[in-house]
């Protein structure tokens, strides 16, 4: 077991260390884009809107990537109310600082809320038009309806902790399964099965995939591979939008997150011949819970009369043992 999670750990390290060599070595559809850990969210990415309003104490807040790079964004969020003529009516104010997925995973999505202090019995008042908000290096102005809060201290505004509602599951006819070059040790080869979305918004998978090594005939070969636990692995994942490396105007764009699944095949040479009864598969069926199985080409030796491969729960291309 000792020797097993050594394998396994180099191997992801090596998937890590060289992600331009890891091309995929078969794909139901073509190339997948080369992942990497998403970066803080730039100026032109993020848009604030209005989803809803709550009489005249509040607003309700999205700052949306609009973009098809997957970003993360940086706490706290700052927000600042402004006159029709782009006077601040208040200085920033923060929102509470954001952990977890916002903070360390990339999202596409961000909600917040704003309560606003009317402006009856103050001494000073102010007409706000429109609200600033400002995640990092990214800014957004969004113009609201015309409401009147007090601008005389303390100041008229609250922001809510943000939160980070996770996309609709993905629709299966936009994740795009490939598989990675082999690697591995201690008789074990490893290969990434690597998920993208080839669809035009943020979705999301999770789970352990089934996998069935198959023959030319698309026969089953032997059982289907055994689903492994393995903490942090398997729950919901983003997939961000697959985008070319190059865009229109030249610049070397962010490739799109994927998730990957680590499926290992212990070499058949570790079993005795009456027990395995070897026979090699001409490619893997791979289903995510829930959406049609896709057939991919991998040759592999593997035992028919015994379980001699497994699956884990898809992950981030970045999460390392």
């Amino acid at each position: 077991m000792l020797h097993r999670r050594l394998a396994r750990g180099l191997t992801v390290c090596a998937l890590l260390a060289i992600p331009v060599l890891a091309l995929p070595q078969a794909s139901a559809t073509g190339a997948v884009a080369v992942s990497h850990k998403a970066d803080a969210c730039r100026n032109t990415w993020l848009r604030a809107t209005v989803t809803a309003a709550h009489g005249q104490d509040g607003l309700a807040l999205a700052e949306t990537n609009v973009s098809r790079s997957f970003c993360y964004m940086v706490s706290p969020i700052l927000v600042q109310l402004l006159t029709s003529r782009g006077g601040n009516v208040t200085p920033a104010v923060a929102s509470p600082p954001f952990t977890g997925e916002g903070g360390v995973f990339p999202t596409y999505l961000g909600t917040f809320s704003l309560s606003l202090n009317g402006a009856s019995r103050c001494p000073h008042s102010a007409l706000v038009s429109a609200i600033r908000v400002t995640a990092g290096a990214a800014t957004s102005l969004i113009h609201v309806p015309r409401v009147r809060v007090c601008a005389s201290r303390p100041h008229p505004l609250t922001v809510s902790p943000v939160i980070f509602p996770h996309p609709a599951p993905c629709h299966g006819s936009v994740i795009r399964s490939t598989v990675g070059w082999p690697n591995g040790a201690a008789g074990t080869i490893y290969y990434s099965i690597r998920f993208g979305n080839t669809g035009t918004v943020a979705c999301t998978v999770h789970g352990i995939p089934t996998v069935q090594p198959i023959s030319t005939a698309a026969a089953p070969v032997g059982p289907p591979s055994r689903a492994e636990a393995v903490t942090a692995r398997g729950g919901t994942m983003v997939l961000g939008v697959e985008s070319p490396l190059y865009p229109s105007d030249g610049a070397l764009a962010a490739p799109a997150v994927t998730a990957w699944a680590t499926l290992g095949v212990v070499e058949t040479g570790n079993f005795s011949p009456g027990a395995c009864e070897p026979a090699t598969a001409a490619g893997i069926r791979v289903a995510l819970p829930g959406y049609a199985a896709t057939d991919l080409t991998l040759p592999i030796s593997v035992c028919t009369r015994l379980v001699s491969t497994s699956i884990e729960g898809v992950a981030p291309i970045w999460l390392t043992y």
